[in-house]
């Protein structure tokens, strides 16, 4: 569903400051949400313009994804003729992120398991991603949300279309739609790890502390290795311990 513009986005709730550091859906070693905290100003196209520093995270993290779907394709990485969420490595990938206790490791499967998500099993869908993913990188975000929305048409079983638009509609502080592709995306993928975080940082900008937290604990039962479902943790629990004093 595209966002119409002047659509009325849901009032913001505070988030706090080690929060908005990190990125929607991976790691600061690839996308893992930022939530939009104060108001964001609007620009002259009528989309909400996030705050300088935040935006410049996300921003960075959509320009290394890029980078890297970039380098995927131009090795030529076999690509499964399934949907990416449905490719054969992602379980013993998956085993081996939950058992490393090195962290360079868990980094380094991370970024494989991104790398299976990002690729479909159509270069139409390929190329619309790439595109999208650069849209975003340049604040376009119409745009990106058109690229999106195509992919989810062409590609419905593709997870990462689903969440790549929950992204987009997550910048664009339209909440709802964002929490209804990331639901999506856990239907195909319940083990994606980026949009779990998502949901957790969408609950913390509506105030919801307590539904944030079982979003990032899960997203942590996933995948060990992420540091910002961490740090939110950390965050809420002395946020409502503060609160029961």
């Amino acid at each position: 569903m595209e966002l119409a513009r002047g659509a009325v986005c849901l009032p913001r709730g505070r988030v706090p400051h080690r929060a908005r550091r990190r990125a929607f859906g991976h790691e600061p070693g690839i996308l893992e949400e930022e939530l939009p905290g104060a108001p964001a100003e609007v620009s002259s196209h009528g989309i909400p313009r996030l705050p300088g520093l935040r935006e410049r995270s996300i921003l960075k993290t959509m320009r290394r994804l890029f980078t890297a779907l970039a380098l995927v394709a131009s090795l030529g990485f076999a690509v499964s003729g399934s949907a990416a969420q449905e490719d054969a490595r992602l379980d013993e990938l998956f085993e081996r992120l939950k058992t490393t206790g090195d962290p360079v490791e868990g980094r380094g499967l991370t970024s494989e398991i991104w790398s299976i998500w990002l690729r479909s099993d159509g270069e139409s869908v390929d190329r619309l991603m790439r595109k999208g993913i650069v849209a975003m990188a340049e604040r376009d975000f119409e745009t990106a949300l058109i690229l999106f929305n195509a992919i989810v048409e062409e590609a419905p079983d593709f997870a990462e279309g689903w969440n790549k638009r929950a992204t987009v509609h997550y910048l664009m502080g339209n909440y709802p739609a964002s929490v209804s592709d990331v639901e999506r995306t856990l239907a195909l993928e319940p083990r994606h790890f980026g949009a779990l975080s998502g949901l957790g940082l969408i609950n913390m900008a509506l105030g919801r502390d307590e539904v944030a937290l079982k979003a990032f604990e899960a997203a942590l039962e996933v995948n060990p290795h992420l540091s910002g479902p961490k740090a939110n943790i950390e965050d809420i629990k002395r946020r409502l311990e503060g609160e029961a004093l």
